[in-house]
């Protein structure tokens, strides 16, 4: 897979990032333009763009039409209950996985999920992080959605909007976001197998936090 630009869209996060560490800006401080900032780091217009929309989505800055982009709140500023969030994503994933019968799921299903996953990752591939966020999670979704368990849906579309911001934030943190396309592709195969099992054990590999920490709530409820 070529991720040349998603590359160049994180090092422009970085590069941002670094500007706002070496120059001491404050919340409330205003960044270079727009033409500054692509001649600064020596970057298009759409990878600035997206990049400011990784930063925007975080928290970290905010874009005001007229006003320009305006440093928000500290750089990686992640809380404990952001991170109980992504624990609770898990522990609604691998609830759903026990629970999937998948002689009840109809082919229209199997080829939405498959979609989402191909989106994901043609997303992922061309460095439109914000769609790729977007389809990685409403991945994860529709396979809770494969349980037809109706509270577990309720609960994960009531945590989506901040496992977003929560996901964004570690996107714009160096080193602290793993893909793993390879295992969500493994996670379809498996589960379009009916191989729940091999499908629970990777999903237990997703669930190695992307700050380095086990999560270990993979028991039943």
């Amino acid at each position: 897979m070529n991720l040349n630009n998603m590359n160049l869209t994180n090092k422009t996060v970085n590069n941002i990032e670094q500007y706002i560490t070496d120059n001491q800006l404050k919340i409330g401080d205003k960044l270079p333009t727009e033409k500054e900032m692509m001649i600064l780091f020596n970057v298009g217009r759409s990878t600035l763009r997206e990049a400011i929309k990784v930063l925007n989505y975080s928290n970290i800055v905010e874009s005001i039409q007229g006003k320009g982009t305006i440093l928000k709140s500290s750089l990686f500023e992640i809380t404990e209950n952001q991170r109980k969030i992504r624990d609770l994503q898990k522990m609604i994933e691998l609830q759903a996985l026990h629970e999937i019968d998948v002689s009840t799921i109809e082919e229209n299903d199997w080829l939405n999920l498959k979609e989402t996953l191909i989106l994901r990752n043609k997303y992922l591939e061309e460095g439109d992080m914000q769609n790729y966020l977007k389809f990685d999670l409403n991945y994860h979704k529709e396979i809770v959605d494969l349980a037809k368990n109706t509270f577990l849906t309720k609960w994960f579309n009531e945590i989506y909007d901040l496992l977003f911001t929560y996901l964004n934030k570690l996107l714009s943190e160096p080193g602290n976001y793993a893909h793993n396309t390879e295992l969500h592709n493994e996670l379809y195969i498996y589960i379009r197998n009916g191989d729940i099992e091999k499908a629970i054990e990777i999903n237990k590999q997703l669930g190695l936090n992307i700050e380095g920490e086990i999560i270990e709530n993979d028991k039943k409820f």
